[in-house]
């Protein structure tokens, strides 16, 4: 039996699996798709799967826009520094790939440090910046020594934030 009705399945989207805890996390990037965002502009969107701790498994979907590339090449810089493209060779990597492509980007290994939203209090997106190895290797060092002293990392300083990350950002 099928009802009788006319579906629109272009605006269905599947439930977000993202982690529910702010953190540091160690993705895969998994296949890009270049889609045009709200405003008209192009835009590079993505999935990328938690691939290590409590949180193995789950999604975060993000996206970098292409233009104006003066407003969005920092957060390109930041992304391909997270997939392991030394500072120093940005454009040299850019250039070698004539241009941003999926080659950059697809299946690399990368970091992200990621705040679920929280419509509760008026957080509707999660904040994703994307990071450096090291950031993610002194995350979780500090991580494991609170496990060790028997802390809980969630009551580490969080700027009334709720978010440890917070305060472990601030000095990096």
């Amino acid at each position: 039996m099928t009802w009788n009705a006319q579906v629109d399945a272009s605006t269905v989207y599947a439930f977000a699996n993202e982690p529910t805890k702010a953190g540091v996390f160690k993705v895969k990037v998994g296949t890009s798709e270049q889609v045009t965002s709200n405003a008209g502009n192009p835009r590079v969107k993505f999935t990328s799967t938690v691939m290590e701790g409590e949180f193995k498994g789950c999604q975060i979907d993000d996206g970098l826009n292409l233009e104006p590339w003066d407003k969005v090449r920092g957060f390109w810089g930041m992304f391909l520094v997270s997939t392991g493209v030394p500072r120093t060779g940005l454009k040299a990597a850019i250039e070698k790939n004539k241009g941003l492509s999926p080659k950059l980007i697809d299946n690399k290994v990368a970091y992200v440090r990621f705040e679920p939203a929280d419509r509760e209090v008026g957080k509707r997106y999660a904040k994703k910046d994307w990071v450096p190895a090291v950031v993610y290797e002194a995350w979780t060092a500090r991580q494991a020594e609170l496990a060790a002293s028997g802390e809980d990392s969630s009551d580490e300083s969080s700027n009334g934030t709720g978010d440890s990350t917070a305060s472990f950002m601030d000095g990096i």
